[in-house]
Parts: C-alpha cells; sequence; structure tokens
C-alpha cells in the first residue's frame, strides 16, 4: 500500500496501517491532521537542526527529506487514503515552513528539549505529561516496532511477489545512510542508489537482535504477571 523501499520506512507504514483502518472503522473521520514536518522543522531529530545558523545551499536536508516525492508525505497520503481517510499536513504550510526556516536554533533546542517553541506554543491546550515527554519515533511509541523487526528478513520476498522490485529493491534505512552521509540529502540519494540491499550476514544480525529485544520484552511482562499473582510490590490481595 505505502509502495515503499527503506526498512525503516516499511516499518513506519506497518505502524500507520491499524492507526488508519481503526479511523476508517469509526465511521466519523474522513479528515485527520498530522505531524510530518515538525521534526525536520522544529529540531525533533539530532539530525534536523535547521535554522538561519545553519542553512545550507538548496535548503535543510531533513526539510527536503520529509517532502521529497515517494518518501514520508506521499507515502502517508497512499496508507491513509487507502483506507478512505484525508490526512493533511499542517506543519508543511508554506508560511510555517518559511517562519521555521528564519527561527534561531535557541527557540527550537532549549535545555535538552527538542522542538521547545512548538510545546511552548501548545502550553495552554496540552496537559503537562504530553508537553514534557520526550521526543519517541511513531514505530517506536507504537510498540511494533520490535515486532515488525521480527519480520525484516521477509520484506524483499514480499516486495518481489507483489512487483515493487520491478521499481527498486528493498533497501537499507535510508535516515541511516543520510547520517553517515553527514545529513547532505544529495549525497546520501546518491549513496543509497549505488548500495545493494543488506546482506545474508547482516540479515542474521538484525533479526538476531529483534528476537532479543523481543525475548527480553516477554521475559518482562513474564516477570511482572508472576509479582502479581505472588502479590508483589503495588499488588495487594484482598480478603473475600
Amino acid at each position: 500500500m505505502s509502495e515503499l523501499t527503506e526498512y525503516g520506512d516499511i516499518i513506519n507504514a506497518v505502524a500507520c496501517l491499524p492507526l488508519f483502518r481503526r479511523i476508517h472503522d469509526a465511521g466519523d473521520q474522513e479528515v485527520v491532521l498530522t505531524g510530518d514536518g515538525s521534526d525536520e522543522l522544529f529540531g525533533g531529530a539530532t539530525r534536523c537542526m535547521t535554522g538561519p545558523a545553519r542553512s545550507r545551499p538548496g535548503g535543510c536536508s531533513c526539510t527536503r527529506s520529509a517532502i521529497w516525492p515517494g518518501r514520508s508525505c506521499s507515502a502517508f497520503d497512499r496508507i491513509s487514503m487507502g483506507h478512505g481517510v484525508e490526512a493533511r499536513v499542517p506543519f508543511l504550510d508554506l508560511a510555517l515552513v518559511e517562519l521555521a526556516m528564519r527561527l534561531p536554533m535557541g527557540l527550537k533546542v532549549r535545555d535538552g528539549q527538542e522542538k521547545w517553541i512548538v510545546r511552548e506554543a501548545f502550553a495552554d491546550l496540552l496537559p503537562g505529561y504530553i508537553r514534557e515527554r520526550p521526543k519517541n519515533p511513531m514505530s517506536h511509541s507504537s510498540g511494533l516496532h520490535e515486532r515488525a523487526r521480527l519480520y525484516k528478513p521477509l520484506f524483499p520476498r514480499l516486495h518481489r511477489a507483489l512487483g515493487y522490485d520491478r521499481c527498486a529493491p528493498v533497501r537499507r534505512d535510508f535516515s541511516l545512510v543520510l547520517e553517515a552521509s553527514g545529513n547532505d540529502l544529495d549525497l546520501a540519494m546518491r549513496r543509497i542508489a549505488a548500495r545493494g540491499d543488506y546482506t545474508a550476514a547482516e540479515r542474521v544480525r538484525d533479526l538476531a537482535g529483534a528476537v532479543k529485544w523481543n525475548a527480553a520484552a516477554t521475559a518482562r511482562d513474564w516477570a511482572r504477571t508472576a509479582a502479581k499473582l505472588r502479590g508483589g510490590p503495588g499488588h495487594r490481595y484482598l480478603p473475600l
């Protein structure tokens, strides 16, 4: 549905699919607002430090990446419209983009708090626990990231089965290549085009990591359940 070819983007798409399916099933929401572009414009990630002091020829690589055809926005649009939901991106309104590019970094990241000015702008609308919580990537905060990683070795096979390999193979996570390229979007695009997919050894290593993280999460769940059954800290049995 998303027609993506980078691992990181595919995992994000996996997180979006059930979200838009639920919105569609609710039956009363045809339009939703998303936060796409806010990280790139307001310092929500370390690689997205844009502003007058960090400008470069051709504009900010992260902002260009966010609106690059075939990536974040168009992919999000495919997934939402695939469920009959229209996703709009207010953070990428041209006037807001121009304003963000003029703001100094001190208003975007302050005392280690990313997207500081965005949080302040909504101080009277959002509860403190939302305004103050740290940035957490969508696929991680959804709880699906590690589960989706278990299926990464199958992604190329699924792509070939659907005929997507005629457009491009499943490639490495573009955000990692971008970071390794010094956040130079043009260089990263050349590198991703020249490099092949993950090697068999890299696939095995990544799958082992996913199995390890999922096993650890399962073990923690079991430990909590066992503590509850034993009447551990925070759990008291009341007399019948």
